[in-house]
């Protein structure tokens, strides 16, 4: 496994050196081409200094030479920037019905990214052999060198800690987090993230919450689930659990609900409750559009298919979103009644639905918010689509590249 990526958690000392290298890749990463001079300015790190580690830096392959254009009087500086092919991330969000992969580059540029069938998450005995095979398409699709692979985040539902590389829901290997069980497999460095956190990571780097200091990713898909951005970064609580946004309750007599309880948000809103809705109005006479394309085949009714009908102007299907979006709004103003975030953006599957989901989430939110609050919130449907919760995994990966914010400077005291 290849160990110039840092790992906070590691016992290892981090050398100062790298750290300082960290600083001159991130700045590569957010100017582009810059001169050794330039660097030492927004380093405040001595020009020799940056010589050197620059020198360092090419022979690793991360940075090249950058071509400078010819000057009429006096010698052109020496320019580097970052080297794209020198290294990939892949970026893995797990659903619970499809498994997105992307494949980013050194620069941060996607070069792949696939949808495949979800993997089992309650079948440990085949999950590391499903992952293993998606990994290797994604990689075949990318066209890239097996070996440049640097790391993979995996974005996972349910309860999960970054920190210790455990998922509380799901894969429990008789002591062995899945995060280490993989980095065994596949020999590469693995971060896990919660999924909702992920979505956020991806809206924070790449998406709707660029330069947002505070704001509330929602995902909507098979799940309910929100990560918080506070001040930048994302929230997780003591435990890493915070943003468990679904599992607020609306109704303490409504259906049970995974958690053990009654009547979460989850139980009402979620794709597998829209779905479980409309298959028992449907089987007790209601009307809509889609009995004419399942007929007898009720329980082959899909979320997406309750959206695709819903966006054609199906009544019924129109009617199962908008409820769904009073349910969300209601629950939406007791968090930015606490929260106060700039902005809300909603993301997952159930995103795809745009107005019909978002305009009757924007009157309930209304309707259960302080006004002052309400007015300070602007609420947004994502534009990274099904690629959030994936572009957010290869984040866990990249902060080890370009950050350093994650490590403990307490180690050279």
């Amino acid at each position: 496994m290849k160990t110039f990526i840092f790992n906070a958690n590691s016992k290892k000392v981090i050398a100062k050196k790298r750290i300082r290298k960290n600083q001159i890749l991130k700045c590569l990463r957010d100017h582009d081409v810059l001169s050794y001079a330039d660097i030492a300015r927004l380093t405040k790190f001595s020009l020799p200094m940056v010589s050197d580690l620059i020198k360092e830096l090419i022979l690793e392959n991360f940075i090249i030479q950058a071509e400078t254009p010819e000057l009429k009087v006096g010698r052109p500086p020496n320019t580097v920037r970052l080297n794209p092919e020198a290294a990939y991330i892949i970026g893995i969000d797990i659903g619970r019905t499809v498994t997105n992969l992307v494949v980013i580059n050194l620069k941060e540029e996607i070069v792949a990214d696939l949808n495949l069938p979800a993997v089992n998450l309650k079948n440990q005995q085949t999950l590391i052999e499903d992952l293993q095979d998606e990994i290797e398409q994604i990689i075949n699709k990318a066209d890239i060198d097996q070996d440049k692979v640097i790391g993979i985040g995996i974005a996972i539902p349910g309860l999960v800690s970054s920190s210790l590389g455990k998922s509380y829901t799901y894969l429990n290997f008789d002591g062995q987090t899945i995060r280490d069980l993989i980095e065994e497999r596949l020999d590469k460095r693995i971060v896990i993230e919660n999924d909702a956190n992920a979505m956020a990571l991806g809206e924070l780097h790449f998406g709707m919450a660029r330069r947002i200091r505070n704001a509330l990713v929602v995902n909507l898909g098979w799940g309910i689930g929100s990560g918080l951005i506070l001040n930048g970064e994302i929230y997780h609580g003591k435990s890493g659990f915070a943003g468990e946004f679904g599992h607020i309750i609306v109704d303490e007599n409504g259906p049970l609900c995974a958690c053990g309880k009654q009547g979460c948000l989850e139980t009402f809103t979620s794709g597998k409750a829209i779905g479980r809705i409309a298959k028992n109005l449907l089987k007790s006479g209601a009307k809509s559009r889609l009995l004419k394309e399942y007929g007898d085949r009720i329980d082959d009714v899909s979320p997406e298919a309750i959206i695709d009908f819903a966006l054609k102007g199906d009544h019924f299907s129109i009617d199962l979103l908008e409820k769904s979006g009073q349910y969300i709004g209601k629950c939406l103003g007791i968090v930015i009644n606490i929260f106060n975030p700039e902005r809300i953006i909603l993301g997952g599957r159930g995103s795809r639905a745009g107005n019909l989901i978002l305009n009757p989430i924007k009157s309930s939110l209304l309707r259960n918010s302080i006004m002052d609050v309400n007015n300070d919130v602007d609420i947004v449907i994502s534009k990274l689509g099904y690629k959030a919760g994936s572009l957010g995994a290869t984040t866990l990966i990249t902060r080890e590249i370009f950050e350093t914010s994650h490590i403990d400077m307490g180690q050279f005291v």
